[in-house]
């Protein structure tokens, strides 16, 4: 797993497995894992296995990493 400490490295990495973890819960959840499938300004856009669409600020997230 490799740590994304940028939004620039996020932008390389589109359409790459990703795990990202939140500041703070949304929804009752902290942690999200899905194809990182875009990332515009300061937001990355998530897909989740169950086809869930996700937007992310860049300030919202905690840690961001590729994942298996």
């Amino acid at each position: 797993e490799r740590a994304l400490r940028t939004i620039a490295e996020c932008q390389r990495f589109i359409g790459e497995r990703v795990r990202l973890k939140l500041k703070e819960e949304i929804d009752g959840q902290r942690v999200y894992i899905g194809t990182m499938t875009a990332v515009e300004e300061e937001i990355v856009i998530l897909v989740t296995e169950d086809g869930k669409r996700y937007s992310f600020s860049w300030e919202q997230i905690k840690k961001a990493r590729l994942t298996l």
